[in-house]
């Protein structure tokens, strides 16, 4: 009898752990509605700049349809850039399904941009009125830098200095040099712009130019980042690559 009373146990808490697995959830990260940033606040950046560490976890159905329900009815808009103040997640059986980005007037949806309305501002600050702050979920949480990369950032980085060997030694180029990359991208990943500076240089040596506009060739047509709905063309992919070259033996 206590066997099968512990038996029972187990296939409860298991039940109870798939149940919570499967419902849905809505993940609400608030900065403010009408922000100004001197840094563009994106999609894409908006809790490493703004500095998020705290959500509202919404997991009542009726409110979550709710929400989307406003949300469905938003009136199209043209694509242009805002500065996000709130992201949505909304989440099923532990996947995204949306990702939402909004400030008072606009909003960006399954790479669609909306005028926002009156109506969703209200719905969101009762829900957030009504629903305790917990710890930001890291399952959706923005990834390292160079984590844009579709093979990811270490492949990234290895891909690029691999290059470099390979071109450095080819003009016999010895020193090392330290770049700041930043790049911009379409929804499919494709660069639509690639700016690379070289640092703690005032002046750069023949070699060095030769470098870095073969540098910036090598970025336009081999790297290529992950799809992404909700990137804008103002979006900015960009981190340091430092480099130490060898000479030829």
């Amino acid at each position: 009898m206590k066997i099968k009373t512990i038996f029972l146990f187990i296939i409860l808490c298991i039940a109870i752990k798939v149940s919570a697995q499967q419902r849905d959830t809505l993940l609400i990260r608030f900065f403010r509605w009408n922000s100004e940033a001197i840094h563009p606040v994106t999609c894409l950046n908006f809790e490493n700049i703004v500095g998020i560490t705290n959500e509202y976890q919404v997991t009542s159905v009726d409110r979550i349809d709710s929400l989307n329900n406003l949300l469905n009815h938003l009136k199209t808009s043209e694509d242009e850039p805002f500065t996000v103040g709130c992201k949505l997640y909304f989440i099923h059986a532990g996947k995204l399904v949306k990702g939402v980005c909004m400030n008072e007037s606009h909003v960006l949806m399954n790479g669609k941009a909306f005028f926002n309305d009156d109506s969703v501002v209200t719905f969101i600050n009762r829900l957030m009125e009504t629903t305790k702050t917990v710890k930001c979920n890291t399952s959706y949480y923005p990834d390292f830098i160079g984590s844009e990369y579709i093979e990811g950032s270490d492949s990234l980085f290895s891909l690029l200095r691999k290059y470099l060997t390979h071109y450095t030694r080819k003009i016999n180029y010895t020193g090392d040099m330290n770049f700041y990359i930043t790049c911009r991208a379409n929804q499919k990943g494709r660069n639509t712009m690639v700016n690379v500076r070289v640092l703690k240089f005032d002046k750069l040596s023949k070699q060095q130019e030769r470098i870095l506009k073969s540098l910036i060739k090598f970025i336009k047509k081999k790297i290529f980042w992950k799809e992404d709905n909700n990137r804008t063309f103002k979006d900015e992919i960009d981190f340091l690559l430092t480099y130490h070259t060898k000479r030829n033996i």
